[in-house]
């Protein structure tokens, strides 16, 4: 799983951040419909084998109101993330949505079908240029042709195009201090001296989820991404957060040891592993260890799969990165803590 996957994955698995931008991107008149504290990750693969295709993330959410009978089958929200534009994505989106209605079918073949509401996060940095409805993969000549335009299957995603937003635009959103920073590291990682030529502006922003209980775990998790897709030297943007933050060690005395406290950065690694702060060969493989265990038992608890004491404490007790990491993509997929740990 690469570096940009692997942030939005551990981000937005969280029900309570996802829920943030869902309701920052949808319509207002689709958000006060949905009963945002129902929604929770469900599997995004496909019970047919034969399809490859898996959603990013997948979410179930009920609508806002009395409960009703069934229905917390009857919508979905798909969310997919990508890093470059995708000219067929409205055609992608539609093919996982038949593959999953005509498998729902076969389960269930009275059952009203599943409503998908397909939200696409993009940070490609020339902006997205590419289709946003499936009408648009049609010839103008004939889709817009009078006789032929009632037999032109046509459908949306919401779009959220973080790489078109200022800074400011960003910072007035209604989401957390977390999410503004991760669209900034999403918008910017990829161009260093853009990073560090924004970085000031989000000051207030550090200071603030510095602030919040375990907020330091959560920096460490966007500056694990910057460190993965940035192209910086070993202290570029320690030094560079040193001029941007207020002083004082009860905020921030350095990040690398808030790093170490919390358990849950890794530190560069550019051909080996390398410190934050001084570059040197140290890594901190211990503490992503008990970063990813704990995002894998979060992950599951979220969905309500319980384990057993022995499992919580096989997972507390792995130290193999590739075992935790593959842990930790396909817990929001089985249908059992045993399917995960054999």
């Amino acid at each position: 799983m690469g570096a940009h996957d692997s942030f939005i994955k551990r981000l937005f698995a969280e029900p309570a951040l996802a829920s943030q931008l869902f309701e920052v991107v949808l319509p207002p008149d689709v958000v006060r419909h949905l009963d945002w504290s129902t929604l929770k990750p469900i599997s995004g693969a496909l019970p047919d084998k034969k399809s490859e295709f898996h959603a990013d993330l997948l979410f179930q959410v009920q609508l806002a109101g009395p409960p009703r009978p069934g229905s917390a089958a009857l919508l979905s929200v798909l969310f997919e993330h990508q890093s470059t534009s995708h000219q067929s994505m409205p055609l992608r989106l539609l093919g996982y949505m038949v593959r999953s209605w005509e498998a729902q079918r076969e389960r269930a073949p009275d059952a009203p079908l599943r409503l998908f509401i397909p939200v696409v996060l993009s940070h490609d940095p020339r902006g997205w240029n590419a289709p946003v409805r499936l009408a648009q993969l049609f010839a103008p000549e004939v889709a817009e042709l009078a006789p032929l335009r009632a037999l032109v299957p046509d459908f949306g995603f919401f779009l959220e195009d973080v790489s078109r937003r200022s800074d400011a635009q960003i910072q007035s959103l209604a989401l957390s201090a977390l999410l503004k920073l991760s669209f900034w590291a999403l918008r910017d990682a990829r161009t260093p001296q853009r990073l560090l030529g924004t970085l000031g502006a989000w000051g207030q922003s550090l200071a603030e989820l510095l602030a919040t209980e375990n907020g330091a775990a959560a920096l460490a998790v966007v500056f694990d991404y910057i460190s993965r897709v940035a192209d910086l030297e070993p202290g570029q943007l320690d030094g560079a957060l040193r001029r941007v933050l207020p002083p004082g060690e009860t905020l921030m005395p350095t990040l690398a040891e808030r790093w170490m406290q919390m358990g849950e950065a890794r530190g560069f690694e550019k051909g080996e592993a390398r410190g934050f702060e001084k570059g040197e060969a140290r890594g901190f493989e211990k503490g992503e260890a008990r970063g990813l265990a704990a995002s894998v038992l979060r992950i599951l608890e979220r969905r309500g799969l319980a384990l057993s004491e022995a499992q919580r404490q096989r997972v507390l007790g792995c130290q193999e990165i590739a075992t935790l990491e593959a842990w930790f993509d396909r817990a929001l997929e089985i249908a059992s803590v045993d399917e995960l740990l054999g």
